[in-house]
């Protein structure tokens, strides 16, 4: 299943404190820039989507709670956990071979998850504080965007449609219709091929450790954020990413780490 991210109103990871440069574990030096008032050439970016753009744990853990529930399975933190990691495809596989869930095939169980969660989407999940601002101003300034996600095309969707974003959804990259994992570099690497970019001097933003490390291996600058909603690594996250913020808050047009990040 998708990185299942937490309720719509405002969390504690979207309240303004300090930023700082994470330190990477190879000490890649950040990126910065001399322009003022955000007047530089961008960088193209790459956004995943739960947790990162939008906060959705919430209907993950109310999914799993009514799913494990019908079935009779064990709802245990290991399991919901390892079916988040492995995402729709392999959690599915995992929940009929491991969990001994045989009377459902592995597509009628993601049919199923996918269902559930519909409403949700088109609802319930909110854009983060300051997402759709930054998403806007990097839209009118030139930046090339996309999004990468583990998450389905029409639930993805359901949200953008809902807060008419359309725009800035062009490039969508579901790493299940390609058969990927989202934490393989190659993930990351299709993603740039969408956007029409190089890996190299482009911007992925992540909220967990696998995935920041695979888009790192890949070549891109990678921007951490924190999720207070997941049982989230961050301590894995500030060594997979060159930069990691609290919130978009810290990054809005015109701060200082805003031209660091976001310069060529």
């Amino acid at each position: 299943m998708s990185p299942r991210p937490a309720s719509p109103q405002q969390s504690a990871s979207d309240k303004p404190s300090a930023s700082y440069v994470a330190e990477s574990s190879d000490n890649r030096a950040p990126a910065t820039g001399d322009s003022i008032g955000g007047a530089c050439p961008l960088r193209p970016v790459i956004f995943d989507f739960d947790g990162t753009l939008v906060d959705s744990m919430g209907v993950w853990e109310q999914i799993d709670v009514e799913f494990f529930a019908k079935y009779h399975l064990p709802l245990t933190r290991e399991n919901a956990e390892t079916i988040t990691t492995l995402g729709f495809e392999a959690g599915s596989k995992f929940v009929r071979e491991q969990l001994g869930l045989t009377s459902r095939s592995e597509q009628q169980i993601i049919d199923e998850w996918n269902d559930m969660a519909v409403p949700h989407y088109a609802h319930q999940v909110a854009f983060r504080s300051g997402a759709l601002e930054l998403l806007e101003w990097l839209a009118d300034n030139g930046a090339q965007m996309g999004i990468c996600t583990s998450n389905q095309h029409r639930l993805v969707m359901a949200t953008v449609r809902h807060y008419h974003a359309e725009r800035y959804f062009e490039h969508l990259l579901c790493t299940n219709d390609e058969q990927l994992v989202k934490a393989d570099p190659r993930a990351f690497e299709l993603a740039a091929e969408m956007v029409g970019c190089r890996p190299e001097g482009s911007l992925v933003f992540e909220d967990t450790a696998p995935c920041a490390r695979a888009a790192r291996e890949a070549g891109f600058t990678v921007v951490g954020i924190r999720d207070a909603h997941s049982q989230q690594d961050t301590t894995g996250l500030i060594r997979a990413s060159d930069f990691f913020i609290d919130s978009f808050a810290q990054i809005a047009p015109g701060s200082d780490l805003n031209r660091q990040i976001f310069c060529r």
